[in-house]
């Protein structure tokens, strides 16, 4: 539901001084425990020194700022740095909560996307391995916007092992599972 009215990730475009300002102004970032919290008082339910934002289901934390929501760890990157990200941010530890500045990273979407843990509906226990029909794996490698196929395997631990072997051709770095 929010995923319609984050904003934050092009606004590097605008580059709005008068947003960071207000920013600097009404939040205050802590960068060794990754919080956000309110130099002054925004109603009863966020008085001042009280964390900015709340929790998301999937575990990131937005902060709801003039009425615009943002993801918490592209306001952190903006006080720490004083600019917004050129590119995604990428939790290296892969916890959307943990927005500690060690923890956050500039990456391009296929790194991101290497990042990724496991989904919950993953039956094989491998990334990009399918099992299309019984017995018989598919294996898919996201790259550069592209997938590229690397064909079927008997086993979901071949199928991962083609993966594993087209990841080193391309020199990235993958979580496995």
């Amino acid at each position: 539901i929010f995923s319609r009215f984050l904003y934050g990730h092009f606004m590097w475009k605008n580059e709005n001084n008068k947003f960071k300002i207000l920013c600097k102004k009404c939040l205050h970032y802590y960068p060794k425990s990754g919080n956000i919290r309110w130099q002054i008082t925004r109603g009863s339910k966020a008085p001042k020194g009280s964390i900015a934002g709340t929790l998301r289901s999937d575990g990131y934390r937005v902060i709801k700022f003039y009425g615009k929501y943002f993801y918490a760890h592209r306001i952190a990157w903006l006080l720490y740095y004083g600019k917004w990200p050129r590119l995604e941010l990428d939790h290296r530890d892969g916890v959307g909560s943990n927005n500690k500045i060690k923890n956050l990273r500039l990456a391009t979407r296929s790194q991101n996307e290497d990042n990724k843990k496991l989904s919950y509906k993953n039956k094989t226990g491998y990334k990009g391995v399918f099992e299309k029909r019984k017995g018989v794996f598919q294996a898919i490698l996201g790259h550069n916007k592209k997938y590229i196929y690397l064909g079927y395997y008997s086993t979901a631990k071949l199928a991962a092992h083609a993966i594993d072997i087209e990841v080193k051709k391309l020199n990235r770095k993958r979580r496995i599972a």
